[in-house]
């Protein structure tokens, strides 16, 4: 993951990221256990599930991550978790075994991590190129209209 800019990134932020991914990681298959629920309730198979959800052993192991590789004003994140391929497995197997139900995905979320007060800078710059901008136009305006 590479960030618009690395001020204000700390191994406390970095640490608060991949906490939040361990969440909700066991979130995930939390979802995916009341899903086989309904699966299972409509007698249907969930045996890959139950294999997929027993590959992919502790969800509960901690999540690791660095931060702070510094290089060209971006930061460089990496981190080790649980692998998330038993996870889309079982997600398949679900929608094998209920192929009725169709299923959304969820739009990409775009992360801004600048600070409040470079954003409120950055829109102080809109809003006064905007008021410049205006006030030529209406310069111009009143030239041409005498």
């Amino acid at each position: 993951m590479a960030l618009k800019t690395s001020k204000g990134v700390n191994q406390h932020l970095i640490d608060a990221f991949v906490n939040a991914f361990a969440r909700s990681w066991e979130t995930v298959w939390d979802q995916l256990k009341e899903a086989r629920a309904i699966v299972a309730a409509r007698h249907r198979d969930a045996s890959a599930y139950d294999a997929a959800r027993t590959a992919a052993g502790d969800i509960y192991l901690p999540a690791t991550g660095t931060a702070l590789d510094q290089m060209d004003r971006t930061v460089k994140i990496t981190w080790c978790s649980a692998s998330t391929k038993p996870a889309h497995d079982a997600i398949a197997a679900l929608k094998a075994a209920m192929p009725e139900v169709v299923i959304v995905e969820q739009a990409p979320i775009q992360v801004d991590l600048r600070s409040s007060s470079k954003k409120l800078v950055d829109a102080a710059a809109v809003v006064g190129t905007l008021g410049v901008v205006l006030l030529v136009v209406y310069g111009l305006y009143r030239a041409f209209k005498g």
